[in-house]
């Protein structure tokens, strides 16, 4: 019996250590990994796209859409005011296809600049 029971003693005591040593392998393992993700000199940042000359295209060109947008809006109200009064001309209906003409061309050119950006 008390042969029995050290033997007994013998397997816990072997089964511990071994699930000691498997728990330590399993924290170094974590530690390492750790460490990995936190060393940021390991790895190379991407560069940032708001430094990108495709994003400075991109702003610049919304900012003339916009621009080209409010001036139209601008034509518009004073045509339809000069339309409600009878007083239109031809001259302003040249003014108002032409603001029309260059708010497209800037949307044009906005979508391929936000196409670009995107891109990188």
């Amino acid at each position: 019996m008390a042969k029995a029971a050290s033997v007994f003693c013998l397997g816990l005591i072997a089964s511990v250590t071994l699930a000691q040593e498997d728990r330590g392998e399993r924290l170094q393992e974590s530690t390492s990994s750790s460490d990995q993700r936190t060393d940021f000199s390991a790895r190379k940042a991407a560069p940032s796209k708001i430094d990108s000359f495709a994003f400075q295209e991109l702003l610049k060109a919304r900012k003339k859409c916009k621009e080209a947008e409010q001036k139209f809006a601008e034509l518009q109200a004073n045509y339809d005011k000069k339309k409600l009064k009878g007083i239109q001309s031809s001259t302003d209906a040249t003014r108002l296809n032409r603001a029309r003409v260059k708010w497209d061309k800037a949307r044009a050119t906005l979508k391929a600049a936000e196409r670009k950006a995107n891109a990188d």
